[in-house]
């Protein structure tokens, strides 16, 4: 259950780093949005495996 509430929190901010990344893109160049885009896109995913972890490690105790 600790992990579905850290899933959400992660999706909200992955919104809010999304539409920071826009406004940069429309104050700034490209080559600074593609570095931003990266850098959600790589945290997102990190952030997505972590949560499985999490997952797989609370059906464990579950078990016991």
């Amino acid at each position: 259950m600790f992990a579905k509430g850290v899933w959400n929190a992660l999706n909200i901010l992955g919104v809010a780093g999304l539409l920071v990344a826009i406004l940069i893109r429309m104050s700034q160049g490209y080559f600074i949005n593609a570095l931003v885009l990266v850098g959600l896109l790589v945290a997102y995913l990190v952030s997505v495996c972590v949560i499985k972890l999490y997952e797989i490690v609370d059906l464990m105790r579950a078990e016991k």
